[in-house]
Formats: structure tokens, sequence, C-alpha cells
């Protein structure tokens, strides 16, 4: 987006600002999808115990973290890189897919739209796909 440039500034200036919608948003659901498969399974714990000499004898559960399978996911802003993120898990067996932003979005079927309170008390995990902007710079706090 170009929620974060000054544009009346640029038109000032005289500076050509261009937006490009939708061409990273397969690129930005898979890295998040990536992620949060890297930190449900805690591989980036793992890799760093492993480096750091740590990785001690076996043990069927260590670093073992939480699947994805039979969870529930919660998505914060389901605009087109949230919708394209909730598509690509369910595949891996979710038990429930949750979103929240706005308004609930219709085409939509394959989640629930709920308050964000009751994302966050239901979700195992969460994805924040919203944009950052004044109303939602301190959206999450630790008393949450």
């Amino acid at each position: 987006g170009y929620n974060h440039i000054d544009i009346e500034t640029c038109k000032k200036q005289g500076i050509a600002v261009g937006n490009t919608p939708d061409v990273l948003t397969d690129a930005t659901a898979e890295l998040a999808v990536s992620l949060l498969l890297a930190t449900s399974r805690r591989l980036f714990e793992a890799a760093h115990s492993l480096r750091m000499g740590q990785w001690g004898s076996w043990d069927p559960t260590y670093m073992l973290g939480k699947g994805l399978k039979d969870a529930t996911v919660g998505i914060v802003g389901m605009g087109r890189i949230g919708q394209a993120i909730g598509r690509r898990l369910l595949p891996f067996g979710i038990e429930k897919l949750l979103y929240t932003g706005r308004n609930g979005k219709p085409e939509v079927d394959y989640a629930d739209f709920v308050s964000f309170d009751h994302l966050l008390e239901r979700s195992d995990f969460i994805v924040i796909s919203c944009a950052l902007t004044p109303e939602t710079r301190e959206l999450f706090s630790s008393d949450q």
C-alpha cells in the first residue's frame, strides 16, 4: 500500500508515487504461513539450540511444538492477504479459522467472522494481516 507515504508532500515535490496492489499477495501469504509453521513447530528455537550445541539426546517431545492440525487459527485483517493466508491454511487440517476486522466478508465462507476478543480467547495461533494505522497501532497489548 501507500498509506505510509505523505502523498501531499510528494505532489508538492513532483514525486511520482505508484501502487501495485495484489502483486505480492501470494508471496506475502506464503511467507506468513511459513512463519506460522516454523513458529508452531519451534523451528527457530530448535535451530538456535543446535547452533549453540545444546541439542541433547533423543527425546520424542523435544521442540515438538503444537501443530496446525485440529488447531484454531485467528486472522486479524481479512483483506486480500488475510484471505490468501486463510485459503493456504485449510489443507493443514485446521479445525477452525476465525477472523476479525471492520466487517464480515460474505465471500469468506471458509472462516467465521468474530469479535476481536473472541478471536483472542479462542485461537491457538493468531496471524496479523491488517494494515498498521493509528487505529491498529496499539491493538495488541501485554494485558491480552
